[in-house]
């Protein structure tokens, strides 16, 4: 009786006496494969992308409405709420609605994680009674926005009183009070002197709680560094 597998491929010489030339062959594509991997492209992960949480709208008055054509200050308490440093750079920028100030943008410090600040922007209301809204983002130097929107909604009225209240917090916080029988000056100096016209109105971002950082003696002091209650003798005249 003939075999069955007669006519068949004979097996490749020497694979009956080698076979490991199999399992050889699987090792040196593994090792290959390898090499060819660790010798690819290195692909970077981009970093982390910055976090701001609006912890609070810390505005003296909010709420209250705003006579046309009065100056003011809004404030919003801001957070950190990242992994990592904001980078160098970063704004707080208008991006549409109404502009209620001058400034487009305003300088943020380099929070570090958890860090909590508060960001002030001088404002002035529009002419004519009405509500008014502009939205506000935080933007890094290359332009990407992150983090929370912030709103500013304004309710502009003859009769409305957010200016004067926060002229008479900025008072009280001075410690001054009114003297009987005397005129008094709610814009003027602690010691009761007036403050001169056409100091410049700051704006900028300001840890709560802290004075506004001394700059080195070679450097003035920019309005993004600070932030006060504006001067507005002119508008009480």
């Amino acid at each position: 009786m003939g075999s069955p597998f007669r006519g068949w491929p004979r097996p490749p010489t020497g694979w009956k006496s080698n076979p490991l030339n199999h399992v050889d062959r699987n090792l040196q594509e593994a090792v290959g494969a390898y090499f060819d991997l660790q010798s690819g492209p290195v692909q970077l992960l981009p970093p982390p992308s910055p976090s701001l949480v609006l912890i609070e709208d810390a505005t003296v008055g909010e709420g209250e409405s705003v006579p046309p054509d009065t100056t003011f200050i809004k404030t919003w308490r801001i957070k950190n709420a990242g992994r990592e440093p904001w980078p160098p750079g970063c704004v707080l920028r208008f991006l549409h609605g109404s502009q209620l100030s001058e400034k487009t943008f305003i300088p943020l410090s380099c929070l570090a994680p958890d860090e909590v600040a508060e960001v002030c922007v001088q404002m002035r209301s529009p002419g004519e009674p009405g509500m008014y809204q502009s939205k506000w983002r935080a933007t890094t130097a290359s332009g990407s926005h992150f983090g929370d929107v912030i709103w500013v909604i304004l309710t502009v009225q003859h009769d409305g009183v957010l200016a004067v209240t926060q002229q008479m917090t900025r008072l009280t916080e001075l410690g001054t009070s009114p003297t009987a029988g005397s005129p008094v000056n709610p814009f003027g100096e602690p010691d009761g002197r007036p403050r001169p016209h056409g100091l410049p109105a700051f704006s900028g971002v300001n840890a709560p709680g802290r004075p506004p950082p001394t700059p080195p003696p070679h450097t003035a002091l920019q309005p993004e560094h600070a932030c006060e209650l504006p001067n507005t003798d002119a508008e009480m005249d």
